[in-house]
C-alpha cells in the first residue's frame, strides 16, 4: 500500500501542475483573443457610426449644386427677382428637401436673402447666429471660384448643425460666381436616432467640448481617425471617436455602446473548457490508479509462477505493439481525412467516425463541443442528424445497405446552408458476412457555388455584350446599305464588312452563351406540340441551301423516308434549332460532296440522321463530342476556319434530351465523312394528354447562392 499511495501522490500532485499551467495558458491566449475580437468589432462600429453621420453631411452637400447651378438661381441674385422666391422657396419645398435653412450670397458677400422652417410644422424658425457669423464677409466658406464648394458641421446653441455650400452658376456651371448658396439642416435626437436604426447601432454623439472650452472626458485621448475603446465592468463596451467641425476642429464624439457578448461568452467557455479539463485529468488518474493496482497485483501473480514468466512478458509486449500500431495506423489513417466517415455495426451501440464528420454535421456547436472525439457522440445524435438532409432518408438508406449489401450514393444533398455528397457501402467480414456499415460524406457547398457562378457569370456577360453588338451590327449594315457612295474607297468598304461581319459572329457566339446558359439554369421553356418533321426539315434544307451554294455543296433530303414520319411531340422552334446545329455543324466541315438527311421511325421514337462528305474525325477526336466549348479537332487553329465555338453539340445535346430523346455520333471516318442522328418522342395519344408547356422552374438557396428545381 506504501508503493501505491506514493504512486498516486505522484500521479496527483503531476496531473494537478499540468491542469493549473493548462488552464493558465488557455485563460491568457483564448481570452486575449476574445477581448481583441471585441474591440476590434466595436472599433468597427463606431467607425460606421460616424460614417453614417458623414453620409449624411454629403447627401445634402450633392443637394446643394442642383439649385446653386441652375439659371433661374444665377438670374435672381442679379435682379432680386421675388416670383423667385414665391415659386422655389416655400416652406414646402424646403421640407422636401429636408434642410431648416437656406441662405443666398451675392459676389460682394452680402446676403441677398435667407429663409429658416421647422421641417416638422413648416413654422419659420430663426437663423442661429452661428450660421451667419461663419458666413460672414471674407468668410472661406464663401466661394470665389466655380470650383470651391464647402460641406461640414458647425455647432450652434441649439443643435449641431450640417451645412453645405456651394457657388451659384449658371446651368451649364459656366461662370462668372455670382454668389453662394447655403443649406443648413439641423442635428437632432430623432436624426440620430434614426441613424441607430439604419446602422442597428446603440449610436450617440456627445459634445467634444464643454461650456468652458476644453475637452469633455469622451473626447479626451480619442482621434478623429480612430476609435478609443473603454469597457465597463464585464458587462457594456464603448467606442468613442472625435468628429471634427466644418474647419477640422473637434465638435462632437460619436459613442456606440455595446454589451460584451463576446467577452461573456469567452467566460463561459473557458469555465466549460475547465470542467473538461478537470473530467479528463480526474478519470486518468482513476484510470493510471487502476493500472497500477493490476499491474502490481499481475507482479505478485507472476512471482509465484516464475517459469513462464519471460514468455508471458514477451507475448504481452508483443501484442500490446501490435495493437497499439495497428490502432495509430487505422487512427491517423481516418482522422486525417478531409471527408466525414461513420462507421456502423449490427449491435447498433458501436460507431466510429472522425473529426471531419463532426465539423460537418455542425457538432461542434453544441454540447459536445469540447469532448474528445470518438469518447461521447452516440449514434442517435448523429442520426438526428443525418435526418435534417433534405429529401433523402440517409438513416433509411445506411439500414438498408447493412441489411442488403448494396452500396448507395446521393451526388447532392442539402443539409442546411451546405450541400453534400454521400456514398456508403456494406462492411464484408469473412464468409461474406455483413458486420456494418461505412459512409463517406464530402462538403462540396464551394464546389458547387463556384458551377453557379460561372454559370450566371456567362450569363450576365452575354446580356452585357448583345446589346453594343447589335448596335454595331445594325449601324454597319446602314453604312453599307445607305453610304454606298460615299464608300468609294475600296479598303474602308471592305473594313466596314469586316465590322459588321465580326459582329454578326461575335451576337452567334453570345447567343450560345446565352442558350447555354438558360439550359443549364434550367430556366427553357418547351411549347410541345404535335410537330410534321418533314416539314421542319425541309424548311432548314430550303433556308440553308444559299449557304452551301456558294461553298458549292449539295444538300438532299430523303423524301421517301420522310413522307411516311409520323408526327412528334416536341418544340418546333427547338427541334429547328437542333436541325440547325446538326447541318450547320456538318457544313463547317465539310469542303466537297454534300449533306444527306433521312430518317426512320418505330412506335416510341422517331430518328433523323444527318450524314457528310466531310474529313471525318479520329477516335481521340470523338471523345470531345457533345462537351461544352470542344471542338473535334486536331487544333484550337480550326476554330478560326471553322467560326464555332465547342457549344453546337452541346446546347444540341441538352435541348433533345429535355424532349426526352437521345442524340449521339453513329459514324465517322477520317477522310470520308460523319454521320449524327438524334431522336425524338412520336407524338402518341398517350404523350398528349400532358401539360403542352413545360418550364423548368430555379429556386436559388440564400446562403450557398446554389440552385436546384422546384418540383
Amino acid at each position: 500500500m506504501k508503493v501505491q499511495s506514493k504512486i498516486f501522490g505522484i500521479v496527483c500532485f503531476v496531473f494537478l501542475v499540468a491542469a493549473v499551467a493548462t488552464w493558465v495558458a488557455t485563460i491568457t491566449l483564448v481570452q486575449s483573443k476574445y477581448v481583441a475580437i471585441e474591440a476590434n468589432n466595436t472599433k468597427q462600429d463606431t467607425s460606421r457610426g460616424v460614417d453614417a453621420l458623414n453620409n449624411e453631411v454629403n447627401q445634402l452637400a450633392q443637394k446643394t449644386p442642383d439649385w446653386s447651378s441652375w439659371d433661374d438661381t444665377y438670374k435672381f441674385i442679379k435682379d432680386r427677382n421675388n416670383a423667385y422666391i414665391i415659386s422655389n422657396v416655400q416652406s414646402a419645398s424646403l421640407q422636401n428637401l429636408k434642410i431648416n435653412f437656406v441662405l443666398f450670397y451675392d459676389d460682394n458677400q452680402r446676403l441677398v436673402f435667407s429663409a429658416g422652417i421647422n421641417t416638422e410644422n413648416g413654422e419659420n424658425i430663426p437663423l442661429p447666429q452661428e450660421l451667419s457669423k461663419a458666413f460672414a464677409p471674407n468668410s472661406s466658406l464663401l466661394a470665389k471660384t466655380k470650383d470651391e464648394e464647402h460641406s461640414g458641421l458647425i455647432n450652434t446653441s441649439a443643435y449641431p448643425l450640417i451645412i453645405s455650400s456651394s457657388p451659384i452658376l449658371r446651368s451649364d456651371e459656366s461662370g462668372p460666381v455670382r454668389g453662394t448658396l447655403v443649406f443648413a439642416r439641423y442635428l437632432k435626437q430623432e436624426n440620430v436616432a434614426k441613424l441607430g436604426e439604419l446602422t442597428h447601432l446603440n449610436l450617440k454623439f456627445d459634445p467634444a467640448i464643454d461650456a468652458s472650452g476644453a475637452k469633455t472626458p469622451e473626447a479626451d485621448n480619442t482621434s478623429d481617425d480612430s476609435a478609443r475603446i473603454q469597457t465597463t465592468g464585464n458587462q457594456l463596451i464603448s467606442g468613442y471617436q472625435v468628429i471634427n467641425d466644418i474647419y477640422g476642429k473637434p465638435l462632437l464624439v460619436a459613442h456606440v455602446e455595446a454589451p460584451r457578448s463576446i467577452f461573456q461568452q469567452a467566460q463561459h467557455t473557458l469555465f466549460f473548457y475547465m470542467l473538461v479539463i478537470l473530467g479528463v485529468f480526474l478519470s486518468t488518474i482513476l484510470i493510471v490508479m487502476y493500472t497500477v493496482g493490476r499491474i502490481m497485483q499481475q507482479g505478485r501473480l507472476i512471482n509465484t509462477e516464475q517459469s513462464s514468466k519471460k514468455e508471458i512478458e514477451k507475448q504481452v509486449i508483443e501484442r500490446t505493439l501490435e495493437i497499439t500500431e495497428e490502432k495509430a495506423r487505422l487512427s491517423s489513417a481516418i482522422d486525417g481525412l478531409n471527408v466525414g466517415l461513420l462507421m456502423t455495426f449490427n449491435d447498433r451501440d458501436n460507431i466510429s467516425y472522425n473529426p471531419a464528420l463532426i465539423n460537418i454535421l455542425g457538432l461542434r456547436d453544441t454540447a459536445l463541443s469540447s469532448r474528445k472525439v470518438g469518447a461521447s457522440v452516440t449514434l442517435a445524435q448523429i442520426q438526428q442528424k443525418l435526418q435534417q438532409i433534405k429529401k433523402h432518408n440517409l438513416n433509411e438508406a445506411i439500414a438498408t445497405c447493412q441489411k442488403d449489401g448494396k452500396p448507395f450514393e446521393i451526388k447532392e444533398a442539402t443539409y442546411g446552408n451546405h450541400i453534400l455528397s454521400i456514398f456508403g457501402a456494406p462492411v464484408i467480414a469473412k464468409l461474406d458476412k455483413i458486420i456494418g456499415t461505412v459512409v463517406l460524406i464530402e462538403e462540396i457547398t464551394e464546389q458547387k457555388v463556384m458551377e453557379r457562378s460561372k454559370d450566371e457569370f456567362f450569363s450576365i456577360a452575354s446580356h452585357e455584350l448583345r446589346t453594343p453588338l447589335t448596335a454595331i451590327k445594325g449601324n454597319s449594315s446602314m453604312i453599307m446599305d445607305y453610304y454606298k457612295e460615299i464608300l468609294k474607297d475600296d479598303t474602308l468598304k471592305e473594313m466596314v464588312a469586316d465590322v459588321h461581319e465580326s459582329s454578326v459572329r461575335l451576337i452567334d457566339i453570345v447567343n450560345d452563351f446565352l442558350d447555354i446558359s438558360r439550359l443549364e439554369q434550367g430556366k427553357v421553356s418547351y411549347d410541345y406540340e404535335a410537330v410534321n418533321l418533314q416539314e421542319v426539315i425541309e424548311k432548314v434544307a430550303y433556308e440553308m441551301k444559299e449557304e452551301m451554294a456558294n461553298r458549292h455543296l449539295q444538300i438532299t433530303v430523303e423524301k421517301l423516308t420522310l413522307d411516311t414520319l409520323p408526327k412528334v411531340w416536341a418544340d418546333k422552334n427547338r427541334l429547328k434549332q437542333v436541325v440547325y446545329n446538326l447541318v450547320g455543324n456538318a457544313t463547317k466541315f465539310t469542303e466537297k460532296g454534300g449533306i444527306t438527311i433521312r430518317a426512320e421511325a418505330n412506335d416510341k421514337f422517331v430518328k433523323i440522321f444527318v450524314e457528310d462528305t466531310g474529313h471525318g474525325m479520329s477516335s481521340e477526336s470523338q471523345q470531345l463530342l457533345f462537351h461544352k466549348f470542344q471542338q473535334a479537332g486536331d487544333s484550337l487553329i480550326t476554330r478560326d476556319t471553322t467560326r464555332g465555338t465547342g457549344l453546337g453539340l452541346y446546347i444540341s445535346k441538352m435541348i433533345v434530351e429535355n424532349m426526352g430523346g437521345n442524340i449521339a455520333l453513329e459514324k465517322s471516318e477520317e477522310g470520308v465523312g460523319s454521320t449524327f442522328s438524334f431522336s425524338i418522342p412520336v407524338a402518341t395519344t398517350k404523350i398528349k394528354e400532358k401539360p403542352k408547356k413545360k418550364v423548368v422552374k430555379t429556386k436559388t438557396d440564400s446562403t450557398t447562392g446554389m440552385s436546384e428545381k422546384k418540383k
